[in-house]
């Protein structure tokens, strides 16, 4: 697949079905890092993107709705 350049996921209670589906949906391992919490993510997420890079962030807050 070329939808996406890497796939940059945050541990939280979706993150393995998340993963599982991607997998399953044929995206490339190899091209899905992950992170145990925002703070690292956002630590290192200037190793993986460029100027010109777009970031989608997942909001995963369902218990405030």
């Amino acid at each position: 697949h070329d939808t996406f350049d890497l796939i940059l996921l945050i541990e939280n209670t979706n993150t393995q079905l998340i993963y599982r589906k991607l997998i399953e949906l044929g995206e490339n391992q190899d091209k899905i890092i992950m992170f145990a919490n925002r703070d690292e993510a956002h630590t290192q997420l200037k190793k993986y993107t460029s100027h010109h890079s777009v970031i989608i962030f997942q909001n995963d807050i369902p218990q405030w709705f």
